[in-house]
């Protein structure tokens, strides 16, 4: 007698064919309350089943016909001897008498070899059997083939998320592991040494490492970023009377307004990768980053890669070189919004007009434009798209 260790088969094994040298066990649903005591070796679970169970391995299913597709009711027999499960296609009993066969189940358990592949079909096209896909609902099911192939691919893609967001939070650039620390950590825990930002934002992440993920992947990310950045450092506020967003120093004209019941901050990220909610943002990035960037996104993300090629990194601030306007500079950039309608000269053309804000003269605007960052970068949002 062998006594090799077979491979457990899988409800995917069946379906592909793969069944050869591998055996299939299947576990009864229902438990014997009476013995609670007994553990299964397999799932771990309590398994207080009686000794034995059988079932009759008769049965009645919908069958789809493969060519036509359509669906008929069929009797299923398991009999010794027969190459079908189909009663239509077996021997007919006054031929042949069959003797009834049972699914015996001991101690709560069933093994089938994969090479008893009538048997094995029978089973898994029957419907008391949990695991098959199209079973009638209508019918009790009363046990389930133990597969952990699924469990165990789970827990391997989890053990690999692990480690990559691990590896990610201790290995990465420390500008972009701050800027989502931001978005995870609390104050007190933000103003610590680096490497406790990191190991904090590392356990943070391990909890859900697939979310962690994500969220490195999406695009809000770093809006999210941007926002909390410009509200800390006063150039935007967040009013939850109005669900608005304002400019500090225009309380008395939302930005974007969010629906009843909508988070005011999400709703505007949302709006913020188009039309006039796009402008905004980019007028509110440039407020708290007034600088140009000057960096290969293609270099960043190749250099990432080769170093880190479990996880993308996230869409976060590249380095950057400050700049400022010259005065011609000012000067062409005026002009150009006042083609465009933006700025508004009266007729005596001594009061331009940009916004809700009056200069006397373009001098003025100008000046004025240097002394107010949030709308310079407004302007320029708005006439350099």
């Amino acid at each position: 007698m062998n006594n090799t260790p077979r491979p457990r088969g899988t409800y995917a094994d069946y379906l592909n064919g793969d069944t050869e040298g591998k055996v299939f066990i299947f576990e009864l649903i229902k438990n014997n309350k009476n013995n609670p005591q007994v553990v299964s070796a397999e799932t771990g679970r309590p398994v207080p089943f009686p000794l034995s169970v059988p079932f009759p391995m008769v049965g009645r299913i919908f069958w789809k016909d493969p060519k036509s597709g359509k669906v008929t009711p069929r009797k299923i027999r398991f009999a010794e001897g027969e190459g079908s499960i189909f009663v239509d296609e077996q021997t007919p009993d006054k031929d042949n008498p069959k003797t009834k066969v049972f699914a015996k189940f001991i101690n709560g358990k069933i093994q089938i070899m994969g090479e008893e592949s009538v048997q094995l079909k029978f089973i898994m096209s029957w419907d008391i059997n949990a695991t098959k896909s199209d079973r009638d609902e209508k019918k009790q099911a009363k046990f389930f083939l133990v597969d952990s192939s699924k469990a165990i691919a789970k827990s391997r893609i989890a053990h690999k998320e692990r480690f990559a967001v691990e590896k990610w939070c201790d290995e990465t650039e420390l500008d972009k592991v701050l800027a989502v620390a931001e978005l995870k950590l609390s104050s007190e825990q933000m103003v610590q040494p680096a490497e406790d930002i990191r190991f904090n934002l590392s356990l943070i992440a391990a909890r859900n490492p697939s979310e962690f993920l994500a969220m490195l992947e999406d695009p809000k990310t770093e809006r999210r970023y941007i926002i909390k950045k410009a509200i800390k450092k006063g150039f935007i506020t967040i009013n939850d009377r109005n669900n608005g967003v304002f400019w500090s120093d225009n309380p008395s004209s939302p930005l974007t307004v969010a629906a009843p019941g909508k988070d005011i901050m999400e709703d505007f990220i949302a709006k913020s990768f188009s039309g006039d909610g796009e402008r905004y943002f980019e007028a509110i990035r440039q407020a708290v980053e007034p600088q140009s960037v000057v960096v290969q996104e293609a270099a960043v993300k190749s250099e990432y890669v080769e170093r880190n090629s479990a996880v993308e990194p996230p869409v976060l601030k590249p380095e950057i070189r400050a700049t400022g306007e010259s005065e011609e500079e000012l000067k062409v950039l005026v002009t150009k919004a006042r083609e465009m309608g933006l700025v508004t000269v009266n007729k005596t053309n001594v009061w331009w007009k940009y916004k809700d804000h009056n200069s006397q003269g373009e001098d003025k605007l100008i000046q004025a434009l240097r002394d107010n960052p949030t709308m310079l970068a407004i302007m320029k949002s708005e006439v350099l798209g």
